[in-house]
């Protein structure tokens, strides 16, 4: 039960990663075939930052998976990966970097 919330953050951002990749090959079609609306190019752009900012808010929120130690953020932002011990920093690191990624392409 402590793993689901982890496994929806992943699973949505495998999500928004996968919608992201279509659009952009439907983008490049569009430009490939010539064909500019301005429009469509704006529903595109506000689409991607809408989920790409639902994504950083669900990695961003609060951490309670663990009754015993409730954190307002989650304890890889808080803490860091010194924290832990030798196999969660792998997952610590992946959390990160998965963060950052999301902060980066917003």
């Amino acid at each position: 039960m402590t793993d689901r919330p982890r496994l929806s953050v992943a699973r949505s951002n495998i999500a928004v990663a996968a919608i992201g990749i279509g659009l952009f090959l439907s983008r490049w079609f569009l430009n490939w075939c010539r064909f500019h609306l301005g429009c469509i190019d704006l529903l595109y752009d506000l689409l991607m930052c809408a989920l790409w900012s639902a994504s950083l808010a669900g990695q961003s929120a609060s951490d309670l998976s663990d009754r015993e130690h409730l954190s307002i953020r989650p304890w890889y932002l808080e803490r860091g990966c010194a924290a832990v011990s030798q196999p969660a920093s792998r997952a610590c690191a992946l959390m990160q970097a998965q963060w950052v990624g999301s902060a980066v392409v917003l």
